[in-house]
């Protein structure tokens, strides 16, 4: 269960790392990149709730913001250009990825709405940022 609970840590400071991005990304692709970087955060959202509200059905206590940037340090506060921001939102949802593979011992249908999850990150990873910026 402790993998599970740092995968809450990182997805709960990811997600606030990636809404800071999309407020303060700047250059010729700022509009693609600002729109992915919403639909990315929005769904980060919604997926904190769930998979908080799942993982206490099991006995996990959802972190404190505190803790998961204790954990997960919010990115630097500056602004970044469409590729930067691309790039550095890219590395947090590949690591998100690398995080739900090493998490065991959850129920299966909770493992299955996880790789459910990495699928829907490698999307955006992968094709929508990448397309942001084509």
């Amino acid at each position: 269960m402790d993998e599970y609970r740092e995968f809450l840590k990182m997805l709960k400071s990811y997600q606030q790392s990636i809404q800071y991005l999309h407020r303060h990304c700047i250059g010729a692709e700022f509009f693609s990149t600002y729109e992915v970087t919403n639909d990315i955060y929005d769904l980060l959202a919604d997926y904190i709730d769930e998979m908080c509200e799942v993982g206490m059905t099991f006995g996990v206590d959802e972190p404190s913001m505190a803790e998961s940037i204790e954990s997960y340090p919010e990115i630097s506060k500056k602004f970044r250009n469409s590729f930067d921001t691309e790039t550095e939102v890219k590395r947090m949802l590949n690591d998100l990825v690398t995080e739900i593979a090493r998490i065991q011992d959850v129920p299966a249908d909770v493992k299955n709405k996880l790789e459910e999850h990495q699928l829907k990150y490698r999307h955006m990873a992968d094709f929508k940022l990448k397309g942001a910026l084509s």
